[in-house]
């Protein structure tokens, strides 16, 4: 299974937020470590989902993005 750019993202930014939070300077530059590996990886991930529009249909890509605001909106609700 390969991860999306979202989901990346949003790792990154919690690995950011443990790196400010944490009141060990070790900890803190693992998690900053951490959320740069998640941004690179967003970046592969957002390649990937680009190339794989670019093959798609019309209606595929109307069925991705439904699929994609449902799986945002299960996340913001905190439905998983």
């Amino acid at each position: 299974m390969q991860l999306s750019g979202a989901n990346c993202r949003s790792e990154q930014a919690r690995c950011l937020k443990e790196s400010i939070n944490d009141p060990l300077a070790n900890r803190c530059k693992i998690a900053v470590i951490v959320a740069e590996a998640w941004g690179k990886e967003a970046l592969l991930a957002h390649q990937r989902e680009a190339k794989l529009l670019a093959i798609l249909s019309d209606a595929d890509i109307a069925i991705a993005r439904q699929f994609a605001e449902e799986a945002q909106n299960q996340e913001n609700t905190g439905y998983n």
